[in-house]
């Protein structure tokens, strides 16, 4: 199996962003830390009408950004020219102050879903050499700024999925040092807040630059995800970055 090397040890990650100004933040965002090495390659999703088109078999426009900028490419036609080991499909909700749900991308992380199952690789049990072995592991990753109440679990969980994480609203640079909690209520902290919550993509996916594995797949407890399907776990990262004239990254995740 050849794989292209943008792409560590064989395994992407496809990131569905909430849609609005907050998803075009983060896609920012992430240009910024991919101009200063800071991530490696992903597939952006962002939940806008424009991004699915309503064939039959939706074509899924995705955002690629590298250092010299960014583009958008269709999804599946790429994946279909690489040969993965692992693709992470994960899914970034966030609860704002209303409440309420965000029925635009719960519909767009369905039809993304559906059309990676439609289109994985199909299972072969023989011991054939050219057998496909691409694993796709679908994280379902939520964030409340700290104090946030009111979502509703039934709209935010995806009990079919691998697994649930409900992170942590703390920000601390190490387990060891005070919470300084996370807000979104003015510009300033929604400019904190959404990187919170991409660094806390970023750990899951495994695309900080120097890091190796996914959370999941650096741990043995989750080399298996079937016993932890339709539980929800807790999840606390702890990220820090330093930029100056040279750069200095050093990224710590605890599960």
């Amino acid at each position: 199996m050849s794989t292209s090397n943008l792409w560590h040890e064989g395994s992407a990650s496809i990131v569905l962003l909430p849609g609005g100004e907050e998803g075009e933040h983060i896609l920012n965002i992430v240009e910024e830390w991919t101009r200063c090495w800071m991530l490696k390659p992903a597939f952006w999703v962002h939940s806008s009408d424009e991004k699915i088109s309503s064939d039959s078999v939706p074509r899924i426009t995705t955002c690629v950004i590298g250092r010299n900028g960014r583009r958008d490419i269709e999804l599946l036609e790429y994946l279909s020219s690489q040969d993965f080991k692992q693709v992470r499909l994960i899914a970034i909700r966030t609860v704002d102050q209303s409440g309420e749900h965000d029925t635009l991308q719960d519909r767009i992380v369905d039809q993304v879903k559906d059309a990676l199952e439609r289109a994985r690789p199909y299972a072969i049990t023989s011991d054939r050499v050219d057998k496909p072995t691409t694993k796709v592991v679908r994280i379902n990753l939520i964030f409340a700024p700290t104090s946030r109440k009111g979502a509703s679990a039934t709209h935010l969980l995806e009990p079919s999925w691998d697994i649930n994480l409900v992170v942590a609203p703390e920000d601390r640079s190490t387990p060891s040092r005070f919470d300084r909690a996370t807000r979104d209520l003015t510009d300033s902290d929604k400019e904190v807040w959404l990187r919170f919550v991409l660094s806390n993509a970023a750990v899951t996916g495994g695309i900080w630059a120097g890091q190796e594995k996914g959370i999941l797949d650096a741990s043995h407890h989750f080399q298996d995800l079937s016993p932890v399907q339709g539980q929800v776990r807790v999840m606390r990262s702890f990220v820090r970055g330093i930029l100056s004239e040279g750069l200095s990254t050093r990224v710590a995740a605890c599960t």
